[in-house]
């Protein structure tokens, strides 16, 4: 999945692998496209996707805006964050 997310030029993303011969999950998207807020560096990222992982925990995904919590009036000052996220196990 990461060769298909960087042939799109997608220089950030997450996979999350197939179990067995179906599914699989890429998300990727542009370094310019993140909305303000905290960065996380990678290590973080692994360790958060590994605690996903490891629990067998999948995201539910979200129906409506893509983000939920909005502050600053301005462009260069605004901040969108997405922050309710549902996980849950498949069985």
């Amino acid at each position: 999945m990461e060769a298909v997310r960087l042939k799109c030029n997608f220089e950030n993303g997450i996979d999350v692998g197939a179990m067995g011969s179906k599914g699989g999950l890429s998300l990727g998207w542009k370094g310019n496209s993140l909305k303000g807020g905290r960065l996380r560096s990678e290590r973080q990222m692994h360790a958060f996707r590994s605690i996903l992982e490891n629990c067998n925990l999948h995201d539910l995904g979200f129906v409506g805006r893509w983000f939920t919590w909005e502050r600053g009036k301005f462009s260069d000052t605004n901040i969108r964050e997405h922050l309710d996220r549902g996980m849950a196990t498949l069985d």
